[in-house]
């Protein structure tokens, strides 16, 4: 196929779409080859597209009336099957939601470890990239920065550094929960709610579980002692066996959004370990059914603001189409 050069005048259906979704929506049809949302995004981050004469690496950048997008890239390297298995898990180049000199994120898949653990023998998704970027750009002496992490089985944006310069930033934004993140769950619907508020919210104190029966960390919350978690809840859809829910923690605690989603009566479809007594059994998946969608930040080197997403994996769409959607909820 080699290299091709096309281009697009953005009208009013691709205003405020995101570049990647116009990529995978427009390129089909003048490539005439399937071009999913993970190719566009490889192909930003290769360098092959252009706005308006200008270079764009950003997936995410939001698209706008009157923008001319332009591709020109080697299609027979884009199309070139690329699947790099790393020991139990795995991250290719796809999985690369945005990249420049100071950070790099990615859409980490559900059961890979964020980090190596004694107790866990799985390669962990740091030491996954850190091998890929060295097969990619073939050097060793690069800087990854770990500052923030998402259970083995949550899927979803996890941001990294590649500049010391970029860590006191970001290091900042995590520990004074300047950093706003989005995640999806799929919760059990508990058939003693027959209706549910579209907007919640709890705030409360956290604190691990004083058990030695749970070999598994557990937290609980209590009236006295603990940190101080809040999360904001909203209903997105209502599912026949299931429900759609977007949490935004307003605080970093562990197990935050799984504690208060099971104290609202609606565990996390997946989520054995804080099934509350007395429900029954929920619809069965194969994995904890939570998603970290976006992650916005302060660009420690521009400081504009930063919104990165994940799209939902297809475990997570399987499931939902498993659960029969009954009705959409207005915002």
């Amino acid at each position: 196929m080699g290299v091709k050069k096309v281009s697009l005048r953005a009208t009013l259906q691709h205003h405020e779409k995101r570049l990647d979704q116009i990529l995978s929506e427009w390129l089909p049809r003048v490539l005439d080859k399937r071009v999913t949302r993970g190719k566009a995004r490889r192909l930003i981050l290769i360098g092959g597209v252009y706005l308006d004469g200008r270079r764009c690496r950003i997936a995410s950048k939001k698209i706008f009336v009157g923008v001319r997008i332009e591709v020109a890239a080697d299609l027979d390297e884009l199309f070139e099957e690329e699947s790099r298995l790393i020991g139990d898990g795995y991250i290719t180049v796809d999985d690369i939601l945005y990249e420049d000199d100071d950070l790099i994120a990615i859409n980490k898949p559900a059961q890979l470890p964020t980090e190596a653990a004694l107790t866990n023998t799985k390669e962990s998704a740091y030491e996954a990239l850190k091998k890929l970027l060295q097969g990619r750009d073939g050097k060793t002496d690069f800087y990854l920065g770990l500052h923030h992490r998402l259970d083995t089985e949550t899927s979803g944006v996890l941001l990294l550094t590649r500049s010391k310069r970029a860590n006191p930033g970001i290091a900042a934004e995590f520990s004074d929960h300047q950093a706003r993140k989005v995640y999806h769950a799929l919760c059990y619907r508990n058939p003693k709610y027959e209706s549910f508020p579209n907007v919640w919210e709890i705030q409360n104190h956290l604190d691990r579980q004083d058990s030695t029966r749970n070999r598994q960390m557990k937290m609980e919350a209590v009236t006295t002692g603990g940190n101080p978690a809040h999360t904001e809840f909203q209903l997105l859809e209502t599912l026949e066996r299931a429900l759609w829910v977007e949490a935004r923690p307003l605080t970093g605690r562990s197990h935050q959004i799984r504690v208060h989603l099971a104290d609202s009566g609606l565990p996390i479809l997946g989520d054995s370990l804080y099934l509350p007594r007395g429900i029954g059994k929920p619809p069965s998946v194969n994995r904890l059914m939570l998603h970290a969608a976006s992650l916005t930040i302060t660009h420690p080197a521009t400081k504009r603001l930063l919104t990165i997403e994940a799209p939902l994996p297809e475990d997570f769409l399987q499931a939902m189409k498993r659960f029969k959607q009954k009705r959409p909820l207005k915002k």
